[in-house]
């Protein structure tokens, strides 16, 4: 069985006009948001072997906050193509892992994060800033996933509902 995390940025700043969405950083409420939603997953016993992030600043804090409050022992890898990745760059990605990886996270954007969950699960959830979705896939190897794309949605929360 493997596991995958989708983490969706916290919320971002739109104050100033001169930034590119991809410079974007996150405002106050992202700021807590991130490390909320790291300590939450810590305490529920949620264990990462594997981090994806889009290059977008509001990505890069989002994790980095995020891992103030999680226990991560690798190096996350920035990949451009989740800046603006469509389902298929997210099964490629995750096609590609060593089968020793158990669980992997992607953190990006919508509405990549919200068709993901529903095209995995045949479930829709609201996939709001810094929400995650934990899934489970009962394949044995992540390259199973460009045959077998069906999970189990785990667990869906957000910062505003815990």
């Amino acid at each position: 069985m493997k596991k995958l995390i989708l983490m969706r940025h916290a919320k971002s700043d739109w104050g100033d006009d001169r930034l590119s969405d991809h410079q974007r950083p996150l405002n106050k409420r992202g700021r807590s948001d991130a490390p909320f939603m790291g300590r939450f997953l810590r305490e529920e016993g949620i264990e990462v072997d594997a981090i994806f992030c889009s290059t977008a600043k509001r990505t890069r804090e989002t994790l980095d906050l995020f891992l103030e409050e999680f226990t991560f022992e690798g190096e996350p890898r920035f990949v451009e193509q989740l800046y603006h990745a469509d389902l298929r760059d997210y099964i490629e990605l995750l096609a590609e892992l060593p089968d020793d990886v158990e669980t992997a996270m992607i953190v990006g954007h919508n509405p990549t994060m919200a068709y993901a969950l529903e095209f995995f699960t045949n479930s829709f959830e609201r996939f709001v800033t810094a929400a995650v979705a934990y899934l489970a896939f009962d394949v044995e190897s992540w390259s199973d996933l460009l045959g077998n794309r069906e999970a189990k949605l785990l667990g869906f929360w957000t910062p505003k509902d815990l």
